[in-house]
C-alpha cells in the first residue's frame, strides 16, 4: 500500500476503518486510535485532515440526498464511523 501516493493512500486506510466497523470488527475508539498512530505518518497530518474532511463532505451529501433508505442507512453508519476516525484524530495530534 505505500507505493500509492499519500492521498490515496489515506483515503484507502479511512475506507478501510470505515468498512471494518461496518463489518462490527472495530469494538473501540482506541483501537481506532491505535490504527491511526501505527498508520499515519508523522508530518503528514494535513494530508490525512484534507483527506478526511473530503471524505465526510462527501457522505454528508449522501446522507442528505440518498432517497433509497438501506443506502441511507448505511451512509448513516459510515458517517458516524468516520465522525469517531476525526475524533481519535484529534486526541492523536
Amino acid at each position: 500500500m505505500s507505493e500509492l501516493p499519500l492521498r490515496d493512500r489515506y483515503s484507502a486506510f479511512i475506507d478501510e476503518i470505515v468498512q471494518t466497523t461496518l463489518k462490527g470488527k472495530i469494538s473501540s475508539q482506541e483501537q481506532v486510535y491505535q490504527m491511526l498512530l501505527q498508520n499515519v505518518t508523522p508530518g503528514t497530518g494535513e494530508v490525512f485532515e484534507m483527506v478526511l474532511s473530503d471524505s465526510l463532505n462527501a457522505t454528508q451529501q449522501v446522507v442528505k440526498s440518498e432517497k433509497d433508505d438501506l443506502k441511507q442507512a448505511k451512509a448513516t453508519r459510515s458517517l458516524r464511523a468516520m465522525k469517531t476516525i476525526q475524533s481519535q484524530w484529534q486526541r492523536a495530534e
